[in-house]
């Protein structure tokens, strides 16, 4: 009796490790095949996630953000380019040759600075670059090249020279001391943190040179937090009473 009783639970035990056996057989199949079919889905997707976004670099002596938001099935792109206090549009066409996307866009016209940009991104090296040439319709003026890194931009209070500006409210205490230029950067640190352009050269100058900073818009008046917002104010106020009191005997 006790031998029939332990072949029976030999088989069922058997019984149930073939079933598991065979019902992780069935995981690992539908796994694998979930995972092909996101290998296949994947291509188009990195394809246009590595072409999408912010290409950052030097532009002559500025910082430019050329940002492709579309990427049509057509062979169509739009996008627009900050640089120097100057945001503004393009459209235009790509083509494909294997990994190489080469693109030739136009900006409108309307303004003396814009021109077309002729430039490829080759997917196919390790860290992709966007590189190219930027023409002006005014013959008149030099052309240029650039060679441009994807970036990302995030908001963050905590980067630059003066971060407190962005995370604490100010006080006269905080800020009586300083000189006039410093104060300038100071406030104006606040903007570029949001990616404002300038189109003041001194200050251009200044942040193009800073590693986190990226020009992403010529409006950032909607950004500023409510602590921003009046510690511009208390600066503001300070730098002319640098200008009017310090500046002339110097400090």
């Amino acid at each position: 009796m006790k031998k029939i009783l332990f072949y029976s639970f030999a088989v069922l035990l058997y019984a149930c490790e073939a079933k598991t056996t065979q019902q992780a057989s069935q995981t690992t199949e539908t796994v694998a095949q979930a995972q092909e079919q996101q290998e296949t889905l994947t291509p188009q997707n990195s394809t246009e996630e590595q072409i999408k976004g912010y290409w950052v670099g030097m532009f002559g002596k500025n910082k430019i953000n050329i940002t492709i938001t579309d990427l049509l099935e057509d062979g169509k792109v739009k996008g627009y380019s900050v640089v120097s206090g100057n945001d503004r549009k393009f459209e235009g066409t790509y083509q494909v040759n294997g990994q190489l996307y080469s693109f030739e866009v136009k900006e409108p016209g309307d303004d003396k600075y814009d021109g077309q940009f002729e430039f490829s991104i080759n997917l196919a090296d390790v860290e992709p670059k966007l590189s190219g040439k930027w023409t002006p319709y005014n013959t008149k003026m030099a052309g240029k090249t650039y060679t441009l890194d994807k970036k990302i931009f995030a908001y963050n209070p905590q980067v630059g020279d003066y971060p407190n500006t962005s995370t604490q409210l100010l006080s006269q205490e905080d800020i009586e001391n300083y000189i006039k230029s410093d104060l300038r950067i100071m406030r104006n640190e606040i903007y570029a943190r949001h990616g404002y352009s300038f189109k003041m050269v001194d200050m251009r100058t200044h942040f193009d040179n800073q590693s986190w900073y990226i020009p992403m818009t010529t409006d950032i008046r909607n950004k500023l937090s409510e602590i921003e917002v009046k510690n511009v104010e208390l600066i503001k106020r300070y730098e002319q009473y640098a200008a009017e009191y310090y500046d002339e005997f110097g400090r």
